[in-house]
């Protein structure tokens, strides 16, 4: 498994929540690319999103060779979105390799395995396109689903929501049906448990950001 992502299965365990404790939880949480909402430890897409564009940067920059520098954003969202549909499907394990990873791979353990779900391949998808200031993404929580959401205008049939006074096309990146932008397939009936908004500033997209990251990658130990 990547050695950034991950967390120990100890951090789950109960503790003596001294001072000293919650600051070190809370250190091991953030580089570990979690987050704590409550009492819930999960993957954290916003700070595992600028983490790996390094390692998605030759995909952004290939699909613009592709298409050519004058395709258009949706052009571009419906090439990577139909690369990551055709991604094989299967469901990450909740461990691997003694770490906790929640059922999400990163973006190179999907090029290791050769397959990935929704959670991971709406991140795989995100890192690429992050890239690109123009696209506002949003993560849509559904009950055992995950969707996005791209800041546009929908063409007619598109399925969008409105988010702070903006409309954002809905995708299913998860395939194996190649699914275009704006059918967000059967999963979706109109509602969702939360909308997270994708962070990413312009110091992630610095050139020296992605080529000096090195990332060290294992076989899934299930």
């Amino acid at each position: 498994m990547i050695n950034k992502f991950g967390i120990s299965k100890s951090i789950f365990e109960p503790f003596q929540a001294t001072e000293k404790n919650v600051k070190s939880r809370n250190r091991i949480i953030k580089t570990s690319l979690f987050k704590k909402e409550g009492k819930v430890i999960s993957p954290d897409f916003n700070r595992m999103i600028p983490f790996y564009m390094g390692f998605t940067s030759p995909l952004y920059a290939l699909t613009i060779r592709t298409l050519g520098k004058d395709s258009t954003p949706r052009e571009r969202v419906e090439f990577l979105l139909r690369f990551v549909q055709d991604i094989p499907y299967g469901i990450p394990p909740t461990r691997s390799n003694s770490k906790v990873i929640s059922g999400v791979l990163s973006p190179p353990q999907i090029f290791i395995e050769k397959w990935g779900d929704c959670d991971s391949k709406v991140l795989l998808l995100s890192s690429i396109l992050a890239h690109e200031p123009r696209y506002k993404i949003l993560l849509l929580h559904l009950d055992k689903h995950l969707l996005m959401a791209f800041e546009g205008r929908p063409h007619p049939n598109d399925a969008y929501i409105i988010f702070q006074g903006k409309k954002f096309i809905l995708a299913d990146p998860t395939g194996p049906a190649r699914l275009p932008l704006g059918n967000p397939g059967p999963d979706f009936k109109g509602q969702f448990k939360k909308i997270e908004a994708l962070q990413v500033t312009s110091a992630d997209r610095k050139i020296p950001h992605y080529v000096s990251r090195v990332i060290e990658v294992k076989k899934v130990n299930l």
